[in-house]
């Protein structure tokens, strides 16, 4: 086997690139990597940045507060855009905090997943 080319490795990187080593300067799911990879390294064990980290940090709380805004005070939304999509029933309201609700949580999960991966060094 020759010297290793540095080639962009997509996913996991595995049996389809034979020739060695593969050089990813590319972002998976916020994760920056500028590594070397070698053959076999699954891109979800790659150590998180902490600018990851702190987006979606700051996102959980954003979406928090969004959330809260919006079930404490759903008329935000007529009195900021001037329309009002469901005809004063409030029902678009607890829709959008649903949503923002589960953003939340989903950010904070993905969050402290980082957070512990990167303390674990």
């Amino acid at each position: 086997m020759g010297p290793a080319v540095p080639k962009l490795g997509v996913g996991r990187v595995g049996p389809w690139c034979p020739d060695g080593p593969v050089l990813d300067w590319r972002s998976f799911n916020g994760m920056t990597v500028m590594e070397t990879l070698e053959p076999g390294t699954s891109i979800s064990r790659l150590k998180p940045t902490r600018r990851r980290l702190q987006l979606e940090s700051v996102s959980a709380v954003f979406f928090l507060a969004a959330a809260m805004v919006t079930a404490v005070w759903p008329d935000w939304i007529e009195a900021v855009f001037h329309v009002d999509p469901d005809h004063g029933n409030g029902s678009l309201e607890w829709v959008i905090v649903a949503v923002l609700g589960v953003a939340a949580v989903y950010t904070a999960a993905l969050a402290w997943r980082d957070y512990r991966r990167v303390l674990a060094g």
